[in-house]
């Protein structure tokens, strides 16, 4: 495919490294403060600015200058490019993105997250990378964070993480588009912005619209055929605001909706076409008080996947603080509701899940090269089912989903630096994922034969 690229954009620094009035401490200056150490640094793995040699993890940050340097068109394709990064492109649009394993299709135990929210799919468990509503030129970075992450980063962080951070509208006024064009019915629109309001308001908005053909089908292979004729068409919308209502406590909201239709496999890797509506809404504060920096937020993920529609709910709180010098404490809880009407037989009744969990992270200092962090995590996650199933047809009842799991979840590692340019790391973890809502609660029958997932899982 031929594509021809017009490519317009302005960046200016709009405000020092703090939002608004300066007093929100945690959105660091990723730029200036990258500038100051000579490394990227990110606020991921426990919450306080440390740059990337010292991250109690395997971590890549991927900064602006790589994402321009690539000749790529997403997010997996720019993934592709870093080790223990696997990516296997099944069509034009869907690409699935696995740490050190294999990327099969629905992969299901990579956590993604845009902002802190999880762009991870409940309903089969996997992400549809191209219906994540960002564009290239509103990324501030991208965190690849490798192994078990659970009780540093939470749930479904089996395999690894993969954190997409936008551009903070405080810090820096910017408008940017992009119009590209190619053979194969290819088009590309974007545009994005971000700017500082006043000294208490900033706000970032995008859209994006792509459409293209797919990759030609083998007409002599006839689960190439059925079901495939989907093309690529992708629309996305986002807005967020940020305000900064005292010195020391700021709110955000922000809101984005995503359409995608394309080609994809199914766990049998026979291709079909599959068309996605997914939308958000995600409310945070943030309060630099007497008994720490706390955070909070809280977000709705509604998806609508073919015929199968989610709804899920998360709500956490986190007390950031350090005691004396040389500790850095980190205590959290979290809240998880998630639901989806039985497939493809909705008279089954609906199938979700409620959990909570609690985690505590200690980071200390034995000297300036030598530091440790421990986290760990105890997850409750509660199943159940409220329709009734054939007993002549199904082997489980709605009692049989109503199982509880109980996890836990552990973090640990230890950095030393024998020089400036070398960072050394002993680290261990272990994590959990969770089974997806198709696995449990699937349900069909057809000529006295039931299909049915598993609540045992």
């Amino acid at each position: 495919m031929n594509i021809f690229k017009l490519t317009a954009s302005a960046s200016a620094p709009a405000m020092s490294g703090l939002l608004c009035t300066g007093a929100f401490a945690q959105s660091l200056d990723y730029d200036m403060m990258g500038e100051v150490f000579g490394e990227p640094v990110t606020l991921g793995a426990t919450g306080a600015p440390q740059r990337a040699s010292d991250v109690p993890a395997t971590m890549i940050i991927i900064i602006r200058e790589d994402l321009d340097r690539f000749a790529e068109n997403d997010i997996p394709g720019v993934l592709r490019h870093y080790a223990g990064m696997n990516v296997q492109r099944y069509s034009l649009s869907d690409a699935q993105v696995s740490i050190r394993g294999a990327a099969t299709p629905y992969t299901p135990r990579l956590l993604d997250l845009l902002n802190g929210r999880e762009v991870y799919l409940s309903s089969y468990g996997y992400t549809a990378w191209n219906s994540i509503p960002v564009q290239f030129d509103e990324i501030q970075q991208i965190e690849i964070v490798k192994c078990p992450q659970s009780a540093l980063y939470g749930f479904n962080a089996v395999a690894g993480v993969v954190n997409i951070i936008t551009r903070n509208p405080s810090q820096e006024n910017y408008v940017s588009g992009h119009v590209n064009a190619g053979d194969g019915g290819y088009s590309e629109g974007s545009m994005s912005a971000g700017f500082a309001l006043s000294e208490n308001c900033a706000v970032r908005a995008s859209l994006g619209t792509s459409e293209a053909d797919e990759f030609a089908i083998d007409p002599t292979r006839v689960d190439q055929v059925n079901g495939a004729a989907q093309n690529m068409s992708r629309r996305t919308a986002a807005v967020e605001a940020l305000w900064s209502v005292t010195e020391s406590i700021n709110l955000g909201f922000e809101a984005t909706y995503s359409e995608l239709g394309q080609r994809e496999p199914n766990d049998l890797y026979q291709m079909r076409g599959n068309q996605y509506e997914l939308s958000s809404y995600k409310f945070d504060l943030e309060a630099d008080t007497g008994f720490g920096f706390i955070t909070g937020s809280a977000y709705v993920n509604d998806s609508s996947i073919g015929a199968i529609e989610t709804t899920g709910t998360v709500v956490s709180l986190e007390d950031l603080f350090k005691i004396g010098t040389h500790d850095t404490v980190r205590v959290s809880g979290e809240f998880r509701t998630s639901s989806q009407a039985s497939y493809p037989d909705t008279s089954n009744g609906d199938i979700g899940y409620d959990g909570w969990a609690v985690s505590a992270m200690w980071n200390h200092k034995f000297s300036p090269v030598i530091d440790m962090t421990l986290a760990a995590r105890y997850d409750r996650t509660d199943w159940e089912r409220d329709g009734d199933l054939d007993p002549t047809i199904y082997p489980y009842t709605r009692a049989d989903y109503d199982v509880s799991h109980d996890d836990f979840t552990y973090n640990a590692a230890l950095v030393w630096h024998p020089d400036e340019a070398s960072a050394v790391r002993l680290s261990t973890g272990r994590g959990i994922q969770a089974p997806a809502l198709f696995d449990v609660g699937f349900t069909t029958a057809f000529f006295g034969t039931a299909i049915t997932g598993n609540p045992n899982l």
